[in-house]
């Protein structure tokens, strides 16, 4: 589910940062020396969330007692 949601809202985040673009909104230098670093960095911290999830789930299955 994280990964869904953080498509979608990457899609919506993108498309509202186009658009302000497109309109003259939003100059280019904040685009490259903010917007873009913050996405990456969340990227990567959602990453490592994901990657943590799946480390917990596999030590459960494993130390899972048998019934």
């Amino acid at each position: 589910w994280l990964n869904n949601g953080s498509i979608r809202f990457r899609k919506a985040f993108n498309d509202t940062i186009y658009e302000l673009a497109v309109a003259g909104l939003l100059a280019p230098s904040y685009i490259h020396e903010i917007v873009l670093p913050t996405i990456r960095e969340t990227q990567e911290t959602i990453n490592r969330i994901k990657w943590d999830l799946e480390l917990i789930t596999l030590k459960c299955i494993k130390t899972k007692m048998p019934k």
